[in-house]
């Protein structure tokens, strides 16, 4: 058996052959390629029939049939030379044909997403748009290869890299399905916000980001006490959904008092659908439910909402993120996933005030004193302490802040427009009380 695992040994030439194919200017004969696949296939039968005999398995005639294996393939491994010159001309046409046959294709398709978009109802997909880009810079990337060829420069890496690329392409054009998706009447532009600087407010974002990225997740919901800074979440979403481009976005303002046929009526609108003669709010809701490739943020919902809005939850193609202050809302809307925003920490409360009074407010010592406890009782909540800030900017008379200290309202958990309330009041301006 070990003189059988000897002669197997002094077969294989692999190594040898790799290395002059390293070149990039040598490649093995195909008949060399089968010939080190039976020596492969030799090596791993007698692994067998080696660790057969280590459990006191006999096998004297697989030994003779690997011997006889063993023999011809050693009448057949005289080659000569085992490589051969590669001929970058056929390859090169050959990848030639391949790039004009995806060229083709992706005429094709851009005709047809153009002919779909002239509409002004359909847009092409993001990946469509993608795919279309990397085709006509693979055209280019071959042009430049074959004027290297021209000069004589051999490209064998950069062919079959090429080659390579192109097999991607076109399986992944199989994959598309619907080219195009419906545009509505207008597209969503990005909503003024505060920046997000406090960390929990960045892995907030991060984490519904992650949630919208996930197709089983059909519907977000955001929820917390009021001024925790919810809405603000949302419009970070809304804007970063904005700039994906991969979804149409949709903004609600629910609140208290709302109407159901003024949301659908928006929704309709939306979708250039006409609801003007139907009055039943089951029978609109119905229409609504042909919406696709949306995601629709609905802010301070209060109860639930989507037998009446025709909201598919977990119809593919559209998202619902609702922004509430129970939890039980956002659980009878039929939420997948739900995120609590807290209050911030002093730290981030006093690094959120300090930043909403801008760089140019210089605080002296009594006066921060004064507005970190100001600050503190605003209990963490953005909103809070956002608005106090604006009321402060300005302030140098240290007794104006101890009287503002006195007057600042408690239980801001209970109430935080107690502190709307009371920076409405200490504006001086009678306009800008107005603008508030």
């Amino acid at each position: 058996m070990d003189a059988v695992a000897g002669k197997v040994i002094d077969l294989i030439e692999k190594a040898e052959i790799e290395n002059q194919e390293r070149s990039g200017r040598k490649k093995r004969k195909q008949q060399v390629e089968s010939w080190l696949n039976e020596v492969e296939q030799l090596e791993k039968d007698l692994c067998e029939v080696k660790e057969a005999a280590t459990k006191g398995k006999k096998n004297i005639g697989v030994l003779k049939k690997l011997n006889g294996t063993l023999a011809e393939l050693e009448q057949r491994g005289d080659f000569g030379e085992p490589v051969l010159d590669v001929d970058e001309s056929e390859d090169l046409e050959t990848l030639e044909r391949r790039v004009k046959q995806l060229s083709d294709k992706a005429v094709d398709m851009k005709r047809e997403v153009e002919n779909q978009e002239r509409s002004g109802r359909k847009k092409r997909k993001q990946e469509v748009e993608s795919w279309l880009n990397e085709i006509e810079q693979l055209e280019k990337d071959l042009h430049e290869l074959k004027e290297a060829a021209t000069r004589g420069e051999q490209n064998i890496g950069v062919l079959e890299k090429m080659d390579g690329r192109v097999g991607e392409l076109l399986e992944q054009s199989r994959h598309f399905g619907e080219l195009v998706f419906d545009v509505y009447e207008s597209e969503e532009c990005p909503m003024q916000v505060q920046p997000v600087w406090e960390e929990k407010s960045k892995q907030n974002l991060e984490v519904v980001w992650t949630w919208l990225q996930d197709e089983n997740v059909s519907s977000i919901g955001i929820y917390g006490m009021g001024g925790v800074g919810k809405t603000t979440l949302a419009k970070h979403i809304h804007n970063r959904l904005v700039n994906d481009h991969r979804y149409q976005v949709r903004w609600v303002t629910v609140s208290h008092g709302f109407s159901v046929k003024g949301l659908q009526d928006d929704l309709a609108k939306f979708m250039n659908l006409d609801l003007s003669n139907e009055e039943d709010e089951h029978r609109r809701s119905a229409k609504l439910k042909k919406m696709n490739n949306i995601v629709i943020i609905l802010d301070d919902v209060w109860e639930r909402l989507s037998e009446k809005l025709g909201y598919p939850l977990g119809v593919e193609g559209c998202r619902l993120i609702l922004t509430s202050r129970s939890s039980e809302v956002c659980q009878k809307m039929g939420c997948q996933k739900l995120l609590e925003v807290e209050t911030l920490n002093t730290d981030d409360a006093w690094e959120l005030f300090r930043k909403s009074l801008g760089s140019d407010t210089v605080l002296s010592p009594d006066i921060e004193r004064v507005a970190k406890s100001l600050a503190g009782r605003c209990e963490g909540l953005p909103l809070g302490l956002i608005t106090l800030a604006g009321s402060m900017i300005g302030v140098t008379d240290i007794r104006e802040c101890r009287n503002a200290l006195i007057e600042f309202p408690n239980d801001m958990k209970n109430d935080v427009f107690k502190v709307l309330k009371y920076s409405y009041d200490r504006l001086r301006d009678t306009n800008m009380q107005e603008c508030f």
